[in-house]
């Protein structure tokens, strides 16, 4: 070659390829967009994880309010040690005496309401359990509060009357 002769122009070729910072750039922008997609799915499971569980501590809290109800409905007279346990007791009139048909308190140690037995009548965590009398004395007032691992808490007011007095 010739030191005068010009070099010929090289022309780009059709076939092209990617250059390791255009291959760098797209697997980081992939990678960026897969866990933006993979955080926010975690975050979309927790929040509906949540929602089940307040969802299930709102149907304990009413079935354990429509159990102590259910229980108070079949009794004839209550004994009262406040402010978290009562005792329902039915009068038998075979054995004419009162037969105990349950005792409900509030286990400090475990924070559950449990029954005769120490059997709990709902799994979740109990804060609060009150029993009172009404106005009219066969009537029994109650408030449940329940709360689950998330800190959701479902409160029941409600109230029952004894209707198995026995009248003398």
């Amino acid at each position: 070659m010739n030191p005068t002769t010009p070099m010929p122009e090289r022309r780009p070729s059709p076939i092209s390829g990617l250059t390791m910072i255009e291959l760098m750039v797209g697997v980081f922008l992939v990678t960026v967009i897969f866990l933006a997609i993979w955080f926010n799915y975690g975050h979309q499971q927790e929040i509906w994880k949540r929602g089940r569980d307040k969802v299930l501590l709102q149907q304990a809290c009413t079935q354990a309010s429509e159990q102590i109800a259910r229980d108070i409905r079949f009794g004839s007279r209550v004994e009262y040690n406040p402010p978290d346990d009562i005792t329902i007791y039915r009068f038998d009139r075979e054995l004419d005496a009162d037969v105990l048909v349950r005792h409900y308190f509030l286990n400090s140690g475990t924070q559950q309401i449990t029954m005769t037995g120490n059997r709990p009548v709902v799994p979740e965590l109990c804060t609060a359990l009150t029993f009172s009398p009404g106005p009219d004395t066969s009537e029994v007032r109650y408030t449940l509060t329940l709360k689950d691992p998330w800190e959701n808490k479902a409160t029941f007011r409600g109230s029952a009357f004894l209707r198995n007095i026995v009248l003398e």
